[in-house]
């Protein structure tokens, strides 16, 4: 999706359908959209084609999600310590989740207006841990994402030691490092656009860039650049990321090792990655929606206002694209220096007055030494509850809706009901049926209801039912959003080419820089190596 189509995490990622073996599964187009593309069409489909579909009204879907709406949430200048941050998820994860899930899956189509099997739906990504959002097909294939030496990655501004307060030092381009843009239109150059849908986002996009251009810098040929990258993506996917979401334990349930050392995987619900399931794409990977935060703090350059800590709002109705963090424009520069481009003029009447380069110290805790610092923000608790950003979206940004008399697809810029919509009309089985299949105790869907809608005492939407799950054991996920999200990554690791899962990978602390306490190789080590940010500030 372009810029105007602002996506959040996990979006962008079921008639009774059919797994990998469904004769249906030749309707799905083959390709993917940017890069390598798999032996054969790379297929959606469910773990569990024995459960009946849960079927609902798109009224019913948008009652379900007009519950959801938190009315006041995240207060400007509290980074955390609100009865609805986690106590343990740094904001990091919420969009180091995003960009892995545009690495993963993409279903082009739009929001659907009757059943579908979702085995004939294609997704457009090659779902491996490969970096395609980032590389695309190469330089051959996407000469557009490379500078003229076929090898590095396209990028505005050249990053210097970074400032004792954590700020970077970045050389031209206004003194914003940023994605390379289009000169009119403001737009990243990028294979894939949904990594500009904000101002977050494009940011982390641009981290695994100077990564991999470091490589670059090195001496090294783009195809050792691009391979030791993946390797350190997929190392922040294993030790890093899956570990916030899962924690250790689930993680240990599925991968270890024989009495000979070698590596195992078992996952019963999800044995091979050779199709995308609806259950983690459509169901339960949207948790991510729950952890975006109304407005984030994102550096400390304010100094016309009384409040350092004055936060941004992530979406802004009245202000999109020129006052709040949604992407599709270059970053505004520190001091203050207007957007050049905007995709349109009615959607951005003025500039926004700081510039959004993030200072990673309030994403990543341990980049943060200082105890005076306000705070780190944290991710929103998984629950039902969701901030009210993702209700307001401008209508603008609702690809496929014309209409008007559809209780989801009207032009509202409710994100939550178009999910509940879209897990009806893909089939998903619902999350009691679900939670029985993957052996996890039941929550009872009348317990649950929180509408007049009798259909949601016979059983819960996937995702609605995760987001309680999760909120019951207050924790980032409960058994079943933990068993689908756990599950999928580590197949979809071990059927990734070349993956770090068969090679005996670790990190190499005489290429990047490792926090001394840990061998494992985080997102903040990253930040580090590319000098987006000091160890500690």
């Amino acid at each position: 999706m372009a810029a105007a189509a602002v996506t959040l995490v996990a979006v962008s990622l079921c008639l009774s359908s059919a797994g990998p073996a469904s004769s249906a599964a030749a309707a799905c187009a083959a390709g993917s959209v940017d890069g390598r593309v798999p032996g054969t069409a790379m297929c959606f489909g469910t773990m569990f084609p024995q459960l009946p579909a849960f079927r609902y009204s798109d009224q019913a879907a948008a009652d379900l999600a007009a519950t959801m709406r938190n009315a006041a949430p995240d207060p400007p200048g509290i980074d955390r310590g609100t009865p609805d941050d986690s106590a343990a998820l740094p904001a990091e994860y919420t969009y180091l989740g995003q960009f892995i899930d545009h690495n993963l899956d993409f279903d082009e189509t739009g929001q659907p207006a009757a059943d579908l099997n979702p085995s004939s739906l294609t997704n457009f990504e090659s779902f491996r841990f490969d970096l395609n959002n980032l590389f695309g097909g190469g330089p051959a294939a996407d000469p557009q994402l490379y500078a003229a030496d076929r090898r590095h990655l396209l990028v505005s501004g050249t990053l210097g030691e970074p400032r004792w307060d954590g700020y970077p030092t970045v050389t031209g381009n206004d003194g914003v490092y940023d994605l390379a843009r289009d000169p009119l239109t403001g737009q990243a150059i990028a294979v894939e656009p949904r990594d500009d849908d904000n101002q977050i986002i494009s940011q982390i996009t641009a981290a695994f860039a100077a990564f991999y251009n470091d490589f670059v810098d090195r001496g090294d040929s783009y195809a050792r650049a691009r391979r030791l990258t993946e390797e350190y993506y997929q190392e922040i996917v294993l030790t890093d990321v899956l570990p916030a979401y899962v924690g250790q334990g689930t993680i240990d349930e599925y991968l270890g090792a024989d009495r000979a050392g070698r590596v195992t995987l078992h996952t019963p619900d999800f044995p091979s990655a050779a199709y995308t399931p609806v259950e983690f794409s459509v169901g339960a990977y949207r948790f991510g929606h729950s952890l975006v935060r109304d407005n984030y703090h994102i550096n400390d350059i304010f100094p016309a206002t009384a409040d350092i800590d004055d936060n941004v709002r992530i979406f802004d109705v009245e202000h999109f694209q020129a006052g709040d963090l949604s992407g599709g424009g270059p970053l505004p520069g520190p001091d203050g220096s207007a957007q050049t481009g905007c995709t349109s003029a009615s959607l951005c009447p003025w500039p926004n007055p700081a510039g959004h380069q993030i200072q990673w110290k309030y994403f990543v805790p341990e980049l943060d030494a200082n105890p005076d610092d306000p705070g780190i923000n944290y991710a929103r608790q998984t629950q039902p509850a969701i901030s009210p950003a993702l209700f307001d979206l401008p209508s603008e940004t609702i690809p496929g809706c014309t209409d008007a008399a559809d209780p989801v697809c009207n032009g509202s810029g409710d994100l939550i009901a178009r999910d509940f919509a879209r897990g009806d009309h893909d089939g998903l089985a619902s999350g009691q049926d679900i939670a029985r299949a993957l052996g996890c105790d039941v929550i009872p869907a009348a317990s649950i209801n929180p509408t007049a809608d009798a259909v949601f005492d016979s059983g819960t939407p996937l995702l609605y039912y995760v987001l309680a799950e999760a909120k019951s054991a207050g924790r980032v996920l409960g058994c079943v959003g933990r068993k689908i999200v756990a599950e999928t990554f580590l197949r979809v690791l071990w059927d990734t080419p070349g993956s770090i899962l068969h090679t005996g990978f670790r990190p190499d602390p005489e290429l990047v820089e490792l926090a001394p306490e840990t061998p494992a190789f985080s997102f903040g080590d990253l930040l580090v190596d590319t000098r987006l940010a000091p160890r500690s500030s």
